[in-house]
């Protein structure tokens, strides 16, 4: 996860498995701050709100450079978990 679009600015490497994730992005710094996203494995959902609530999109491997690409409001991601290998 990038800060500016075009993976560019502050990132976030996230490496989890299945059933994993980041429940509160504060603690690194980086909640609503997602502006672009690489996933180089595993299908992910992103959510509005800490504590996996408020899914925003579900999003697999590739490359959205920015928050249209994939499917999301700017600045909004606060958690993340890993669905699916």
């Amino acid at each position: 996860m990038f800060q500016d679009n075009g993976f560019a600015g502050k990132g976030l490497s996230v490496n989890a498995t299945t059933g994993d994730g980041l429940s509160d992005l504060r603690i690194y710094g980086f909640n609503d701050k997602t502006s672009s996203i690489s996933i180089i494995r595993g299908r992910w959902t992103f959510y509005r709100d800490i504590n996996f609530n408020g899914p925003l999109v579900t999003l697999t491997r590739g490359r959205y450079s920015s928050p249209g690409a994939a499917h999301i409001p700017n600045d909004t991601v606060s958690s993340l978990l890993r669905v699916a290998p």
